[in-house]
């Protein structure tokens, strides 16, 4: 009989953001091979109809419950805290309680994203002795965000590393960052996203396109992503070539603000929106263009390359966060971050060369690093650090 384990996550795919957190979907679809997988997410909504809405389902094999929780607007600031905190904890103490009696107890808590859902876990070892590790996405620790502050939050995060049995990162550049920030454990491991290879696979027979095409795929949030600064580079190389079109796959926050953007750069005919596309509509975006692209001022590990390389394709990045620890000469370019003349120059050699990079080497590495299997070996290794 498999074991049962409860991921306790911060951010995960719902109706409000289909694409947040899909990193931590991929993680537990990956050990639900070896263990029994239950996933519980509670979000503050606007305008909810109701205090808490539950929502049960079962997806990829996973048992999952997200609870919305509606938010509160009050001018003074500590009852607002109050409110909000005392309804994170209710939603998520009813939410276990519905996966108990679904589900069972589990054996094991996986905490994804610290700090508050930590705090939670650290609660359930505290009243039932569930023991609990930790996965970090955040790139809130990297120096070039600096946005890890607070003595409270600092007291807080430190006590939930060290009553965990395991904490992994998806990168050794977050894992380090991390120990700069003081939050340390003897048992820090890596486990790196996971990317379904069967799904994003390279098409041989996919249509050529009239021009050379490549793509950007993100949550449209321009403070991170910087796709502003793409479109600044599209238009300086769109005044010496003009044979080529760009897809900006996805949605968020400043959609509007990059579209107008666009509009004002007049790169109507060079710059195309899809809007947010997943599963083999996705393949096709990677599939039909030369390259992938990221010109992001900060990153931590994002899936998009991975996702690009399990498809044969190379990619344009920044030299950011854990970046570099995979994207080398053979399958990609990287650049500094805001440096929009040698991303312009990336883009110019890409659409010429792009042919210079082997799509099966890309391609077999992409199976051996983020593939399903290798990442439940990674997991099991984690959890060996708690079952017994």
């Amino acid at each position: 009989m498999k074991k049962k384990v409860l991921f306790l996550s911060a951010w995960y795919p719902t109706k409000i953001d289909s694409m947040a957190g899909l990193f931590v979907q991929q993680h537990a679809k990956a050990i639900s091979d070896s263990w029994d997988v239950a996933v519980l997410h509670c979000l503050p909504v606007d305008n909810g109809q109701k205090k808490y809405e539950i929502d049960v389902s079962h997806e990829f094999n996973l048992l999952t419950i997200r609870i919305y929780y509606k938010k509160i607007y009050c001018k003074i600031p500590v009852f607002k805290g109050l409110v909000m905190a005392f309804r994170f904890a209710k939603a998520y103490i009813m939410g276990y309680h519905r996966i108990v009696a679904m589900f069972g107890v589990p054996q094991l808590l996986h905490v994804n994203i610290l700090t508050r859902v930590g705090v939670f876990a650290l609660y359930l070892k505290i009243l039932y002795g569930i023991p609990y590790v930790i996965t970090e996405h955040w790139s809130r620790y990297l120096p070039e965000r600096n946005e890890y502050k607070g003595l409270l939050r600092k007291i807080i995060t430190r006590w939930v590393v060290r009553e965990s049995n395991a904490i992994s990162t998806v990168s050794q550049k977050l894992r380090a960052s991390m120990i700069v920030c003081g939050i340390r454990h003897q048992n820090f491991l890596i486990i790196n996203n996971m990317v379904d290879c069967n799904l994003f696979r390279p098409n041989l027979i996919a249509k050529a396109n009239e021009k050379k095409l490549f793509s950007h795929i993100s949550c449209f949030d321009d403070y991170s992503k910087n796709i502003s600064g793409i479109l600044r580079s599209i238009r300086k190389l769109a005044q010496r070539r003009d044979d080529f079109v760009c897809l900006l796959v996805g949605d968020g926050k400043d959609k509007e603000k990059i579209e107008q953007s666009a509009n004002d750069l007049v790169l109507k005919n060079i710059v195309h929106f899809t809007g947010i596309l997943g599963g083999e509509q996705l393949v096709e975006v990677y599939n039909k263009s030369l390259f992938t692209v990221l010109f992001s001022n900060f990153e931590n590990m994002p899936v998009v390359i991975s996702e690009s390389f399990a498809c044969g394709k190379p990619v344009i990045a920044t030299k950011t966060g854990g970046i570099p620890e995979i994207v080398r000469e053979k399958n990609g370019i990287l650049v500094l971050p805001g440096n929009e003349h040698k991303f312009e120059e990336a883009l110019d050699f890409m659409l010429d060369n792009v042919n210079r990079f082997d799509a099966n080497e890309i391609r077999e590495f992409a199976e051996k690093t983020f593939s399903k299997d290798t990442i439940n070996d990674q997991l099991l290794l984690l959890y060996r650090q708690t079952a017994k």
